[in-house]
C-alpha cells in the first residue's frame, strides 16, 4: 500500500469522530494529517443550573509520512516535536481531565529495529497542578507500510486496529 492511499483511508476513519485537517502546521512542524477530538461530560441535579461536576477529555492525532527508511534519530526528533505540541494543544483547567496526543509515524520504505525498540518503550505523561487540572499523555505509533505492521507501547495496544494498513 502506498502512503497517499493510506492517508486517505485514515482520513475517512477519523472523520466520523474527529475534526480532520491536512497539511497542518503546529509547533514549527508540518504534519500530513491532524485529527482533533473533544468530549465533555456533565452531571446535574434537578436542572442544568445545579451542576455536580464536569469533565473534559481530548485527543489529538498528529501523523507524518516519512518517504525514506525511518531511523532512531527520526523517531526521537518526532517524539520531541510531539511533546512540544503539549503547550499548544492542552489548556489545563479544573474541568480538564485528560488529553491524549498520538504521534503517528508512517514509514513508506521500512524502519530499523532500533527505532522499533524505541517506539515500543516510549511513554510520556505530564500532570498539571498535581493532577488537579488533569494530565496529558503522549503515545507514539509506528506504521510500517512495507511490512504491514503497527508498532506501539504495550499499554497502547487498543489503537492497533485503527492504524492497521492491511485493513485498508
Amino acid at each position: 500500500m502506498d502512503a497517499q492511499s493510506y492517508l486517505k483511508t485514515l482520513n475517512n476513519r477519523y472523520k466520523r469522530y474527529f475534526d480532520v485537517f491536512e497539511n497542518h502546521h503546529l509547533a514549527g512542524a508540518r504534519f500530513d494529517l491532524y485529527a482533533s477530538f473533544y468530549m465533555k461530560g456533565e452531571k446535574y441535579v434537578l436542572s442544568k443550573k445545579f451542576k455536580i461536576y464536569s469533565l473534559e477529555n481530548n485527543e489529538h492525532c498528529l501523523l507524518k509520512v516519512f518517504p525514506s527508511e525511518i531511523t532512531r534519530k527520526d523517531v526521537h526528533h518526532f517524539a520531541e516535536v510531539v511533546v512540544q505540541t503539549i503547550d499548544k494543544l492542552v489548556e489545563p483547567h479544573l474541568d480538564h481531565m485528560k488529553t491524549i496526543i498520538t504521534g503517528v509515524l508512517v514509514a513508506s520504505h521500512g524502519t530499523t529495529s532500533d527505532c522499533q525498540k524505541f517506539v515500543k518503550g516510549y511513554r510520556h505523561s505530564k500532570p498539571f497542578m498535581l493532577y488537579l487540572k488533569g494530565w496529558c499523555e503522549v503515545r507514539l505509533v509506528l506504521v510500517d507500510l512495507k511490512e504491514d505492521s503497527v508498532i506501539c507501547h504495550p499499554k497502547n495496544q487498543e489503537v492497533i486496529p485503527l492504524y492497521k494498513p492491511e485493513l485498508c
